[in-house]
């Protein structure tokens, strides 16, 4: 059932057997209801979350679709959202959302 949240696509890179790796992209229309998109910001608040004073955070590594969606959705419901870029290693993007 996970699997049908994401689209999949071939990134390019392969296996040391040469066998395809895909990558996912979380489907940005998998949640129609107010108690789904609530429901899907305070999962994703519960796993990536973070308070500092008063400021509430989502810190998500590697998924530019979730950072997408996640965006979206509490413009939606909060009028009011800053997006920051962190780079801290190579191969790990952080995206931390206010």
């Amino acid at each position: 059932m996970i699997n049908s949240y994401y689209k999949y696509e071939p990134s390019g890179s392969m296996t040391m057997g040469y066998d395809t790796i895909y990558r996912g992209k979380l489907k940005s229309d998998l949640f129609t209801t107010d108690k789904e998109i609530l429901s899907f910001i305070g999962g994703t608040y519960a796993r990536f979350g973070e308070t500092n004073d008063s400021t509430a955070c989502i810190r998500i590594p590697n998924s530019l679709s979730k950072v997408r969606i996640c965006v979206e959705y509490l413009k939606k419901k909060l009028q009011k959202c800053k997006i920051r870029d962190y780079e801290r290693i190579y191969s790990c993007k952080s995206y931390s959302l206010f």
